[in-house]
């Protein structure tokens, strides 16, 4: 609880089987280690979005609180199963910053996009991962950026209100092009609306912040990106840059 900044913590395991998950969950006191609530789920795995909805409601109950529940017109777009799978393993293989692990997440974000043609997130997280492989040199920028840019673009055709995209950019026009006023009208855009993801915050920290001059505000977003995300590596990274 300390670590996290939280005063409850969530904890339990999926355990899948052919076409059926078990999901146990439980919702304990950081406190003194009280449960307040826990559930088994035995579901087909289709339903694992229905789950998690299931689970948050749950838990508003427990704690007595109310959700912001966003307007139904503005919820992300719900992908089949086989695509959200890859994307997850995608993430799984980002977070690792080695030729053969980015080689693997590039694949598995283009099999989710095969697998889910107007699922944008993928298209969005990849832009995010060209991006990042330019920063340290690790491939020429020239080659890097355009490709980050054309995945977000076609994940804003998709989803033109997606906060990563706008975001990736906003980078691009602004280290890659020096356009800074399209840099900020993209940031704006990716922040316009909450919550804003973690990874939005850094970019915008990194990318938009610290290079116009504004380090004192840079390190404010990433703190705040690691308020909801405080074991981030990236963030941690990018912050004590």
């Amino acid at each position: 609880g300390r670590e996290l900044g939280v005063r409850y913590v969530l904890e339990g395991s999926v355990r899948r089987a052919g076409s059926r998950v078990r999901v146990t969950a439980q919702l304990i006191s950081a406190h003194d280690g009280s449960h307040l609530w826990s559930q088994r789920y035995d579901r087909e795995l289709a339903d694992v979005f229905v789950i998690q909805d299931e689970i948050s409601a749950a838990i508003a109950a427990a704690l007595r609180v109310e959700l912001s529940a966003e307007p139904a017109a503005s919820r992300r777009y719900t992908p089949n199963l086989p695509a959200y799978e890859a994307l997850l393993k995608a993430r799984h293989d980002s977070l690792k910053y080695t030729p053969e692990a980015f080689l693997r997440c590039r694949k598995l974000y283009e099999e989710a996009i095969a697998l889910d043609p107007q699922f944008a997130l993928p298209h969005a997280e990849l832009g995010i991962q060209f991006l990042m492989r330019a920063l340290p040199g690790i491939a020429p920028a020239r080659e890097t950026m355009p490709l980050a840019r054309a995945a977000s673009q076609r994940a804003l055709e998709l989803d033109p209100s997606l906060q990563e995209a706008h975001a990736v950019l906003g980078a691009v026009a602004g280290v890659y092009e020096y356009d800074w006023k399209e840099s900020k009208r993209r940031f704006d855009l990716a922040l316009a609306r909450e919550p804003v993801a973690p990874a939005v915050r850094f970019l915008h920290g990194l990318f938009y912040l610290l290079p116009t001059g504004l380090p004192e505000a840079a390190v404010a977003e990433h703190e705040r990106g690691l308020q909801e995300d405080p074991l981030s590596f990236g963030g941690h990274f990018q912050l004590a840059q």
